[in-house]
């Protein structure tokens, strides 16, 4: 089957949700974040966040990529953060936007506040550490549909931000499920850190470990 590496737009949102929901449902930290919110509601929220996403690439130096079969049907996605560097107007603007978003959009009912606030600020304090976004790359999220995994998908999206990366002499960041760790480290990635979260303290199961790799240029 032929396969092509495209851009993702605002039109694939419901596709790129529906992936993200495949692909990570089994994954130790994001398939304990909702457990109890209604998959309609979930798919709402998601809708949603990445919506916004797409709006504000101006802001997050966002750049989502789709691989599509030869009915152009979605398979598999990648969402990169490419480096940028906001004025001092950007970074109140962007402020603002995420403060009302906090307000207006919360996360639904049934979530798992507490392990989200966990994690997601474990996330942050690791990628300051590691990483510099006016510099450096990361592989935010990658997704592929369940039913087409070990194709060779996954390795097709890292090599396109990959490719970038080392035209411009950059280190690579990216925060390794599980699923996608052997993977990454086929690429060139070494693992430098890790989170270790003890998830029955929130409600949920098991201790779950998320990987954190840098890349430098070239894969060396």
């Amino acid at each position: 089957m032929a396969y092509r590496v495209l851009p993702a737009t605002p039109a694939d949102l419901a596709d790129i949700v529906a992936l993200y929901h495949a692909a990570f449902a089994d994954d130790p930290f994001i398939g304990q974040l909702m457990p109890n919110v209604p998959p309609e509601v979930k798919q709402a929220h998601d809708m949603h966040w990445y919506g916004r996403e797409f709006e504000m690439t101006d802001l997050n130096g966002l750049r989502f990529r789709k691989i599509v079969d030869g009915d152009g049907k979605p398979l598999a996605f990648a969402k990169w953060q490419y480096p940028y560097c906001l004025t001092a107007e950007q970074k109140t603007k962007k402020a603002q936007l995420d403060r009302t978003e906090e307000i207006e959009h919360p996360f639904p009912e049934g979530s798992n506040r507490e392990l989200y606030g966990v994690f997601f600020t474990a996330l942050k304090e690791k990628k300051a550490k590691w990483m510099d976004e006016t510099k450096d790359y990361l592989l935010h999220i990658l997704g592929v549909s369940p039913a087409h995994q070990r194709k060779g998908l996954g390795a097709m999206l890292i090599a396109e931000g990959l490719a970038d990366a080392d035209r411009n002499n950059a280190r690579t960041y990216i925060e390794a499920s599980p699923a996608g760790y052997e993977l990454y480290l086929r690429h060139g990635w070494k693992q430098v850190d890790e989170i270790v979260i003890d998830i029955t303290k929130y409600g949920g199961h098991g201790i779950a470990t998320e990987k954190l790799l840098v890349r430098e240029p070239g894969g060396n």
